[in-house]
């Protein structure tokens, strides 16, 4: 199988894919060609039909079986390995709406995260992601040489390289957590680490996660994920604006932004619902006019 994985491995990085991506892509292009034996002349439409009907149980692992299955497959069409371009037919079930924590709900995260020094770590790697919107393993991939004065550089993401910029209450949290560890870390050394001062995995903070919204009493299932969706609820809520939620969440289709829409709705219409309510003394006003109205009439 080796002998058409690495040109298809090759071929993606040359479209500009993230490492995670291929890393993914190739975990379904590996559970594909399995299911073949190895064989790409088995492949048939009814051979591929059966194989993504197995994914049903998650949408976005579904969606993202298929999306790697059809990249395989065009890129087989293109080296003449197959005649015919399959279709990956599965129906796209829209992703639900997001959850993500309340003003109030996370002034009570921060009340815990700040109540022990042990918490530090989390409380800093929580907050970067609150205030950044950076997805998890971006933040995980930090290492010292990525903290700038005002903002974080990223390396490896799943839309390519860039920086998000601190907010203000970010740079301090930030730098009060560095500043006694600094100088034990080289400049390629991750800055969230293990107490085995290894790299902390996407596992570990989605455990830790659900351990502090236990203790803050907040009674919702979230995910790692779901700061980076409390960030785009603030921001759409303040600027009010897609484009700047797409560029701040760095991405690269607005479909992918589409999903905060609704947010905005509801600042519109309780906008809208504001603007049509006539303060109290203008009132006053129209009905003082009403009355002398009323007693021109009677005299």
């Amino acid at each position: 199988m080796n002998d058409i994985i690495k040109p298809f491995t090759t071929a993606l990085a040359a479209e500009g894919k993230s490492k995670n991506t291929i890393k993914n892509y190739l975990v379904a292009v590996n559970q594909f060609l399995l299911a073949h034996n190895g064989r790409v002349n088995a492949i048939t439409q009814e051979s591929v039909d059966s194989f993504l009907s197995k994914f049903n149980s998650r949408n976005q692992t579904q969606n993202f079986k298929k999306n790697a299955i059809h990249k395989f497959l065009t890129f087989l069409l293109a080296r003449g390995q197959i005649k015919t371009l399959m279709n990956t037919k599965m129906k796209n079930v829209t992703v639900g709406e997001p959850e993500f924590l309340t003003p109030a709900e996370q002034d009570k995260l921060f009340m815990i995260l700040q109540s022990k020094p042990k918490f530090k770590r989390d409380y800093t790697l929580l907050s970067v992601m609150i205030f950044t919107g950076m997805r998890v393993s971006e933040v995980l991939n930090l290492k010292l040489s990525d903290v700038r004065d005002d903002f974080l550089m990223i390396k490896d993401s799943k839309t390519g390289p860039g920086k998000v910029y601190m907010r203000e209450r970010l740079a301090p949290i930030l730098s009060s957590y560095l500043e006694p560890i600094k100088d034990k870390l080289g400049k390629n050394d991750f800055i969230f680490q293990s107490n085995q001062k290894s790299r902390l995995t996407e596992r570990m903070v989605q455990l830790q996660l659900k351990k502090y919204l236990r203790m803050a009493g907040i009674q919702k299932d979230l995910s790692p994920h779901s700061l980076r969706h409390t960030f785009a609820a603030r921001l759409i809520k303040t600027a009010g604006n897609l484009g700047i939620l797409q560029k701040a969440l760095r991405h690269k289709h607005i479909q992918s932004t589409m999903r905060y829409a609704h947010i905005a709705e509801e600042e519109v219409i309780e906008a809208i619902e504001k603007s049509m309510e006539v303060p109290e003394r203008e009132q006053k006003r129209a009905k003082t006019a009403q009355n002398k109205g009323f007693k021109r009439v009677g005299k």
